[in-house]
């Protein structure tokens, strides 16, 4: 029997024939426009950039970086023209605002993508552009703390209606389809039965299970008339579960997972997790 061929090398690449008059520009940085959206499951708080391009004189390329996850929400003046654009840092990334038919890449450092990246210009940048555009960037960029940039010729906003993709819109990922994070994915999960709040008959069944388990007595509580007291943020999952991100600090949570429900997804933080699976 001859031996099959091994699968070809994954390569970074658009996939796509793009214009060779491309002009090539990255914009990058640490912070942005926080927003209650969980875009990565690291538990990492999500950031929110508006990238404005003005290039009308050539077709546009953007490498966008980030670390934190990131909500790109790109739009462009008349007579540009964006070809390709590739998201990448360390978490993951959406990329809003732009055509679907553009040429796109999102990387990060949890997908396994094949490219390079990063956030801030470097070496890495430079190869990177080389190896997608054959050429290097032309120009490169810092977002702010608001997370806005604007990319190309400067201009004067006010005097230009902006344009982008309203079926591809920044409202449709974070409204509908991104979990919110903190305390607000805590309540929007409770709103749909996902989790609810810990009752003292709850907490009495998890101490008798363990007490069960180790082969000690039940523990004996004051007179029934005395319920015990309920900590504030604890929560039973009751359906499949993802955990929002942010819960670290003063924001995390104590959660018991019912018989059942299979384990959370997620980074819980410093949060922490009863299973009530693990008793008979």
């Amino acid at each position: 029997m001859q031996a099959s061929s091994p699968a070809p090398a994954p390569v970074c690449a658009f996939g796509t024939r793009l214009p060779p008059d491309i002009e090539v520009f990255f914009a990058g940085g640490t912070s942005g426009r926080r927003i209650q959206a969980t875009i990565d499951q690291g538990g990492g708080y999500a950031r929110r950039v508006d990238v404005v391009v003005n290039y009308p004189d050539k077709p546009v390329a953007l490498i966008l970086g980030a670390y934190d996850p990131t909500a790109w929400n790109i739009s462009w003046t008349p007579g540009t023209k964006i070809a390709a654009v590739m998201v990448t840092g360390h978490h993951s990334a959406v990329i809003a605002g732009i055509d679907k038919s553009t040429a796109t890449i999102n990387s990060n450092d949890g997908n396994h993508n094949t490219c390079s990246s990063g956030y801030q210009p470097g070496e890495w940048l430079t190869g990177l552009a080389k190896s997608l555009f054959g050429k290097g960037v032309t120009s490169s960029y810092q977002y702010d703390e608001q997370g806005t940039v604007s990319i190309g010729i400067p201009f004067k906003r006010s005097a230009v209606s902006l344009i982008s993709a309203k079926d591809n819109a920044i409202e449709l990922y974070i409204g509908k389809n991104l979990p919110k994070d903190g305390q607000a994915g805590l309540d929007e999960a409770e709103r749909m039965s996902v989790l609810r709040k810990i009752t003292a008959a709850d907490l009495d069944g998890w101490d008798n299970a363990v007490a069960k388990r180790k082969g000690q007595a039940t523990p004996q509580r004051p007179g029934t008339q005395q319920q015990r007291t309920v900590p504030d943020r604890t929560y039973m999952i009751l359906k499949p579960f993802v955990f929002p991100a942010g819960l670290y600090g003063g924001h995390s949570a104590t959660f018991y997972l019912a018989k059942g429900v299979p384990r959370p997804i997620g980074d819980a933080g410093h949060s922490s997790l009863g299973d009530f699976n693990q008793f008979p």
